[in-house]
Order: C-alpha cells, then structure tokens, then sequence
C-alpha cells in the first residue's frame, strides 16, 4: 500500500534547508555554520547516482554502501593543519570542485553549487523507497534535516545524527526538525510556509 509523500516546491525546499540549518545552528551553538547558504539538487537517474560516486568518494563515502545512500552532503570544508577550515572564496571554491570532481559529474550544478555553503544531493528513487518502507510521508523533510545536522554536528562537536538507521533511531535529528515545526507555530504553519503537498503531520513513529 502506497503514501502520499510530501513534497516541497523546489524553490521553497531550498528555503525550509536553509531555515533548518540555522534553527540547528543556533540551537546546538555551531558558530562556523551561521549564516550558511543552501542548495538543495535531486539526483532522478539512478545510474547518475552512481557517477556521482566520483565525486563522494573524496569525503571517504564507502562504495559498498553507496547504492543505498538516500542523500549525500558536502560543504567547502578542507583539512588545514591543526583542524578544518570552510573556504570562502569562489576561487578556491572552483579548485575544491575541480580536485574532487564535482565539475565533471554536473558542471553546471557545480557552477551554481560555489555559491552556496552546503550542497545538498538526494537520490530521489532510494528515498522514495524508503518513505514507503518506513510508512513516513514527511521522509524528505527528516532527509533534508538530517543532512544539515551532520555539519552541525561537525562544527559544534556535539553527537547528533545516525545513519543508516530508522528515522525514528534518529533521534537527535528528529527532536530538533519537531523542535523547528513548533519554533514556527505548529504543522498549519508550516506547510504554508514552505508549500507542502500532502495533508500528513511529520511522524517518524515506525
């Protein structure tokens, strides 16, 4: 038996990641992520997921696990001696793109994407599969939270996300997207602001 998943206007999607990211930020106290823009891009072809692999695999992405991914993050973050720092520039932007291959799989996403401080990948056939295997009409928006969480979670040092577990295991994530649907006025309030399709309240119960 199917769901009706919700879904975003795409426009609309890129603004509830934004929002998101900075209800995170301030709540977990991650200065490094304050302010950060975010690109949201739907990967449709399941093959084109796989080419995407050239590119994740420069964050220690397992192959093995790749096929099974939902969605895969990256900000312009690179090692420096003695930690991590979030490149700024377009400039180093570009290079960082280009040594990770990014460029090759999408040039014309990536051209977009060094305007933006985290980028967003969801492999849409996978987490359709999944909203259906877990009864969860509101999986996009636990999908989006999750993935601005991990950078929340990086920058702050604080334990906040589980993979590769039941939404409802995640719990941290799911506390802090709920947390933001209330910090706006509650569910009504919400789906307008971000244009939701489907009638369904947020519920990870299963």
């Amino acid at each position: 038996m199917g769901i009706q998943v919700v879904t975003l206007e795409r426009v609309k999607e890129q603004a509830f990641a934004r929002d998101m990211l900075a209800f995170a930020t301030d709540m977990y106290n991650a200065a490094t992520t304050k302010g950060w823009k975010v690109m949201v891009h739907h990967v449709s072809d399941p093959t084109r997921w796989i080419d995407l692999y050239d590119a994740a695999r420069y964050s220690g992405q397992d192959p093995v696990t790749w096929l099974n991914c939902d969605a895969w993050s990256m900000a312009w973050d690179e090692p420096v001696a003695g930690g991590w720092v979030h490149a700024t520039s377009r400039t180093r932007r570009k290079q960082l793109a280009r040594r990770m291959e990014l460029e090759n799989f999408d040039p014309g996403m990536t051209a977009k994407a060094i305007n933006y401080d985290l980028l967003i990948l969801v492999n849409d056939s996978y987490a359709s599969y999944l909203a259906s295997r877990f009864q969860l009409e509101g999986y996009l928006l636990y999908l989006l939270a999750h993935e601005c969480l991990h950078f929340v979670e990086d920058w702050s040092g604080k334990y906040l996300v589980v993979d590769d577990v039941p939404p409802s295991q995640d719990q941290q994530v799911v506390t802090t997207l709920s947390a933001y649907v209330e910090s706006v006025g509650g569910w009504d309030i919400f789906k307008r602001l971000y244009g939701l399709t489907s009638e369904a309240a947020f519920s990870p119960t299963t």
